[in-house]
């Protein structure tokens, strides 16, 4: 059996028999503008990549296709980035600083207080009719080198965006019910998008949002009322378009493994081990294996930006043997998308073992 990257990812993430383990760094679009163009071929050249693209932005599936009718963003005479979106209710505001990567600061975030959330409810909703042209556009530039996943962020995202993580606790912790009312809203949203995507390309489906309600941040509880309701439907909305979902979740994960169980994605990443994360690698193959598709493990940002050859290749070995065998698993690093030349040498090293080798 010889199989092309994507048909590797693709049989691997449905827990079916392959040619070998993937290895697949993952990679959002914005960072292929950042990278040397030699060093992105390179990666998507001699890996299984995969790759993460919205169809359409945060704003856009959060309030839907009237968006373009109540909401402005322009440059201030400081240099930042001005957002107004005209609500019923009066108006919300946000100020935010651009850094130049693909990752921007809120110097004022959209909801201050709970009347912000009213204001944002306000607004009159219609599906969004997916944009679609930049998803299109990187599956013809991946091709079958890799997989292109469609992105959607689950309904707690919203309030951890909009408020920001401090700010987000406080009202989660003091207005409970108002963010559930929230997030009531904001899953037919993303289901809307969900299934108006699947319909035009989008087979899988990477859902992200719940490391905001990780144990470490919130007691396992809130786990259970503010993440696995809304995610089990984003993933059986999936599942009825005949997607594959496909759940990513950093820091500690143990406690709420029975959680995600519940939720039921076909794959989980990025497994981060200690001190990040609490993630056993062979621990968790015994515990999900024969339920999910395994992803990563390897951090990206404190290991594989900096480590030799000779320690990749035992690392990446000793992934394998820990949830290699039976297939379900993707060797790879810890979804950080934050990728230097070093790390771009060490996923080839990573993509080299898993060619060495037979499951």
């Amino acid at each position: 059996m010889k199989l092309t990257s994507r048909e590797r990812v693709l049989r691997t993430l449905q827990l079916m028999e392959t040619d070998r383990i993937p290895c697949s760094p993952f990679v959002f679009d914005a960072w292929f503008g950042l990278a040397p163009k030699d060093y992105a071929d390179r990666l998507v050249a001699n890996t299984d990549i995969m790759v993460a693209v919205r169809t359409g932005t945060k704003a856009e599936t959060w309030v839907g296709g009237e968006l373009h009718n109540v909401f402005k963003r322009f440059s201030t005479s400081d240099g930042n980035i001005r957002e107004v979106i005209q609500t019923p209710k009066g108006e919300l505001t946000a100020t935010i600083k651009p850094t130049g990567d693909h990752i921007d600061w809120y110097l004022e975030h959209l909801f201050k207080d709970p009347s912000d959330v009213e204001k944002f409810l306000s607004i009159p909703y219609k599906p969004l009719n997916p944009p679609m042209e930049n998803f299109y556009k990187w599956e013809n530039y991946i091709g079958t080198e890799g997989l292109v996943l469609g992105e959607i962020s689950n309904p707690f995202y919203c309030p951890a965006y909009y408020f920001g993580t401090e700010q987000n606790l406080i009202q989660t912790y003091s207005n409970t019910e108002l963010i559930i009312q929230l997030q009531d809203a904001l899953v037919e949203r993303a289901c809307d998008v969900i299934k108006n995507a699947s319909k035009l390309g989008v087979k899988v489906w990477r859902i992200i949002g719940a490391e905001y309600a990780s144990p470490r941040v919130l007691p396992p509880r809130f786990f259970k009322d503010i993440i696995v309701k809304y995610d089990k439907k984003l993933v059986d909305t999936i599942h009825e378009c005949g997607g594959i979902a496909y759940m990513h979740m950093h820091d500690k994960m143990m406690d709420v493994i029975d959680d995600i169980i519940e939720i039921g994605p076909d794959a989980l990443d990025p497994l981060e081990a200690p001190p990040l994360g609490d993630v056993d690698l062979h621990v968790l193959k015994e515990r999900l294996g024969n339920k999910m598709c395994l992803v990563g493990n390897i951090d990206d940002m404190n290991v594989l930006s900096k480590a030799s050859t000779e320690e990749v290749e035992k690392l990446s070995l000793e992934c394998i043997k820990a949830a290699g065998k039976g297939g379900g698993y993707i060797l790879g690093g810890t979804a950080s998308g934050l990728f230097m030349p070093k790390t771009v040498d060490n996923f080839i090293v990573m993509a080299d073992v898993c060619k060495r080798m037979k499951q």
